[in-house]
């Protein structure tokens, strides 16, 4: 009985605390600077073309998939996977880094397109999350 008692009350103030906290005690703060889908990515030139967004990423089986992205003026290089699991960790938070390059086309003559990208775990087909954001060419 004591036991139960116990339990109950483990329960009861996990509840608690995330309801009052929100469950971003959940996630360890990765000390990174995210990027802001409100700011839009501005390109000046050729030879800088390469940018990168980064976003959380909260736990295993849930991950940032690309939803629409205009191949003719951006296309994707790379994507990197930061998170704790080298430092023992059972959870493995982190932050996702997506590198992209504006094509030669894209310089021509100014342009405005999104990128769009979509947070969700592999095993459903429903979006969890989706950030998009706006790139700017300047030639």
């Amino acid at each position: 009985m004591k036991k139960m008692k116990r339990s109950l009350f483990v329960i009861f103030l996990t509840v608690l605390l995330f309801s009052l906290c929100g469950w971003r005690l959940c996630y360890a703060d990765t000390g990174v600077a995210l990027s802001d889908p409100n700011k839009t990515i501005i390109l000046y030139n050729k030879k800088n073309n390469v940018f990168s967004i980064k976003l959380h990423t909260a736990s295993v089986g849930y991950v940032w998939l690309l939803k629409e992205i205009d191949a003719n003026l951006i296309v994707p290089v790379k994507r990197v996977v930061h998170n704790e699991a080298k430092q023992g960790k059972i959870t493995i938070p982190g932050y996702e880094e997506w590198f992209f390059k504006a094509t030669l086309t894209a310089f021509k003559v100014p342009y405005k397109t999104n990128i769009t990208l979509v947070y969700r775990q592999l095993s459903t087909v429903q979006n969890i999350q989706g950030n998009s954001f706006t790139i700017i060419t300047l030639p």
